[in-house]
């Protein structure tokens, strides 16, 4: 699996109080407290920013309107540090990406206890299973039972929320090609009934890992026809690492599948090229590619890692 970059913005600027949070952003915008406490009492939001109070969901959104802070911010400026999924992915992708079985399997400790009647933390442990599996060069990875327990809990009904996404995109690389032509079908649609922008990187994520997983087996048509199931000219521009790697793989399999291969050789040493100057790191991840794909980098002109 390519170890992708994981870009997380972190900073020391976090909050522990709700409260707290809400006075400096309602004085920052230099407004007082009767121009934003609405149908509330004046007395009910003093309590909330000095003395830590409760306060109703509705009439936090209330409140927050007149200062013009979307909701996500304000919840993502409280003390994030204890939103324990990112803590969490941040921890397993450094591991992967420094091929660290250690810590992985510290975390696997952690969650072997977990059981089928908390998914949530059962399908995190499957979730470290595959990232510690891959760097062992274990096949298969689940059980059956495990593979059944993926797939029907993906597969029910509801909407699939920002975890749904986070799991299927970092188990889909370890799960047979049966149960992948399911769940990618049913991420399709709920997709396309409803998500948020927040969800759009894993969303093509699983799509990326899937047609890497298939261009490591040599399957190059099955490869292609991931990328092609959705456009993916929606992928935000900003996510910049994720777009590159799809435009590598996508080339890549031009060229081994003989499909337009002079100008995918054309193109891929352009893309390369730029990114020896912006990404030196980058670089060097992509020229071990090449060659562990078996495409020599100097038929593309370019310098070995």
């Amino acid at each position: 699996m390519l170890k992708l970059k994981e870009v997380t913005m972190m900073t020391d600027d976090t909050y522990d109080d709700a409260g707290e949070l809400f006075r400096t952003i309602r004085n920052r915008r230099g407004l007082t407290i009767r121009q934003v406490h609405g149908n509330l009492h004046k007395t009910a939001v003093s309590h909330f920013e000095n003395n830590g109070s409760d306060i109703r969901m509705t009439n936090l959104m209330t409140i927050l309107k007149p200062t013009y802070t979307m909701p996500q911010e304000f919840f993502e400026l409280i003390d994030h540090t204890n939103n324990r999924l990112r803590a969490l992915s941040i921890k397993i992708s450094n591991a992967y990406q420094q091929m660290d079985t250690a810590t992985l399997t510290q975390l696997a400790d952690r969650y072997a206890n977990a059981k089928k009647d908390n998914p949530p933390r059962y399908l995190l442990k499957l979730v470290i299973k595959s990232f510690l599996s891959d760097l062992k060069h274990q096949q298969p990875v689940f059980s059956n039972e495990e593979e059944d327990y993926l797939q029907d809990y993906l597969l029910k009904a509801g909407p699939w929320f920002f975890f749904e996404y986070y799991v299927y995109s970092n188990v889909c690389f370890s799960l047979s090609k049966r149960v992948n032509d399911r769940l990618v079908q049913q991420m399709i649609r709920q997709y396309d009934t409803f998500h948020l922008s927040s969800y759009d990187e894993l969303f093509f994520g699983a799509f990326y890992n899937l047609s890497t997983k298939y261009l490591q087996r040599g399957d190059y048509q099955e490869a292609l026809s991931m990328l092609n199931l959705v456009n993916m000219d929606k992928l935000k521009a900003n996510v910049l690492y994720m777009r590159h790697h799809i435009a590598f793989v996508r080339l890549a399999t031009a060229i081994l599948s003989n499909k337009g291969a002079k100008q995918a050789r054309e193109e891929l040493s352009l893309l390369l090229k730029g990114t020896k100057i912006i990404d030196p790191t980058l670089y060097a991840v992509n020229i071990n590619w090449l060659e562990s794909l078996h495409i020599d980098p100097e038929s593309l002109d370019l310098e070995r890692g």
